[in-house]
């Protein structure tokens, strides 16, 4: 089970081989032969930990891109989630852990590239899409959801859309000053809860749900 959520305490490069994290709550040593192996996910790329962990440590050294996973840059202050191997095996398809959506739908959407933005902007499909963006407002700042239309639309070029599609998204906040984001709802979409900010030097994570795709609606959830 999937018990523990965490932060990295400095960004991740695609070559490195240990992560630093801001807590070591529920990261553990495999032990012996691997016998209770702890994986830990961050946004799209899962991640073994190594037999040479020492418990308790914040540095964590791990092998990259587990699970059919590719290795991604992770910037400093993402949600690290941590749990035991058969959470993340969604990936190779058995069981059923938190790479359900990532594993079937996330490597679907999945971009290099990152999003760089400041101040209030409506935000653009492939933004959303490409699953990473990264702020540093001046003021504080509002980011306009793409139209359900326009986002359905966008996806129909990686897949045939079904109510209940599901990808997710999200938003670092590394603004000098102490300048809030928030998530306004376009034509179509509905956000739950209605209010939904993003602090200075916060990293948020949305999870985007289709309710409708005769008339296309969906809804943000923090995730």
């Amino acid at each position: 089970m999937i018990t523990y959520i965490t932060t990295t305490a400095a960004p991740v490069q695609i070559t490195d081989s240990i992560v630093l994290v801001t807590s070591a709550s529920g990261i553990t040593n495999p032990g012996i032969n691997k016998t209770q192996r702890t994986n830990i996910f961050i946004d799209r790329e899962c991640m073994e930990v190594e037999g040479n962990y020492v418990n308790g440590s914040l540095s964590v050294p791990v092998v990259r891109g587990a699970n059919g996973t590719l290795r991604e840059f992770h910037a400093m202050g993402q949600q690290i989630w941590v749990g035991a191997e058969i959470d993340f095996t969604a990936f190779t398809n058995e069981g059923l852990g938190l790479g359900t959506y990532f594993g079937s739908l996330g490597r679907t959407f999945e971009t290099t590239n990152v999003a760089a933005l400041t101040n209030t902007v409506a935000l653009l499909e492939s933004q959303l899409l490409g699953g990473e963006i990264v702020a540093t407002p001046t003021a504080a700042a509002n980011f306009t959801l793409p139209s359900a239309l326009a986002l359905l639309t966008a996806l129909t070029a990686f897949v045939v859309p079904w109510i209940g599609m599901t990808f997710y998204f999200n938003i670092l906040n590394i603004s000098a000053g102490a300048n809030t984001i928030t998530l306004v709802a376009g034509t179509g979409v509905t956000l739950a809860p209605a209010a939904q900010t993003i602090v200075q030097n916060a990293s948020a994570r949305f999870k985007v749900v289709f309710t409708n795709v005769l008339q296309p609606a969906y809804t943000v959830y923090p995730a």
